[in-house]
């Protein structure tokens, strides 16, 4: 039986940017879609600590990286999320000590897994080119993968330094006397965090939930 714990699934909260323009699923939602992430949940299954056996739903970011912001996910398949049929999905997700599926039931219409977290406002990302970084990843081994991450965290790391020295450069006064003002881009590329510490046991495919 499926308990709806605090309301079930609830209102996953999205951002007002649109995201149709992206693409659609099979199903003819957006492909891609921005949302809040204390507003995602998923169904987990199986024996509780408090000696319930049952369904609840739990936040998916509770990290302290991901609390209380955006994240940016993409729609996958059943078979993208799980990479296994009906049958044996049902055997492999059993729930430790219990008949119940850790991911609750096969997820006939897929789901949304995460791809990028952001650390401000989306509204100063470009996310156009965040979809097409990941779709380009998709066709990639582990070796370019890493090398492009890396890539990635130390262009973050020289953005970051020179932004400090704007900061500097701002706080001198010219030669008649005013303030430089020089307008900033802020530049987000920090990469999508993953979680662990699992609950009530391993939450299997698509799952980031920690403390």
């Amino acid at each position: 039986m499926l308990v709806e714990i605090n309301g079930g699934a609830g209102q996953v909260q999205h951002h007002p940017t649109p995201m149709a323009r992206f693409g659609k699923n099979d199903f003819g939602e957006n492909l891609w879609r921005i949302v809040y992430t204390d507003s995602v949940r998923r169904m987990i299954g199986g024996k509780w600590p408090d000696g319930h056996d049952e369904y609840r739903w739990k936040k998916v970011y509770v990290g302290p990286e991901a609390k209380g912001r955006w994240v940016l996910e993409r729609w996958r398949s059943a078979f993208e999320l799980t990479q296994c049929t009906p049958e044996m999905y049902n055997a492999q997700f059993k729930a430790p000590g219990s008949e119940l599926l850790i991911n609750g039931p096969y997820p006939y219409r897929g789901d949304y897994e995460e791809v990028w977290v952001f650390t401000g406002s989306p509204d100063e990302v470009n996310i156009a080119r965040i979809i097409d970084w990941s779709n380009h990843q998709q066709g990639m081994g582990f070796a370019e993968r890493h090398r492009l991450r890396k890539e990635a965290a130390e262009y973050q790391e020289k953005s970051e330094s020179a932004q400090n020295i704007d900061k500097m450069i701002d706080i001198q006064p010219n030669p008649c006397g005013s303030m430089m003002i020089k307008k900033r881009r802020q530049i987000k590329l920090s990469p999508a965090q993953k979680f662990g510490n699992r609950l009530p046991s391993d939450l299997g495919f698509g799952q980031t939930a920690a403390v």
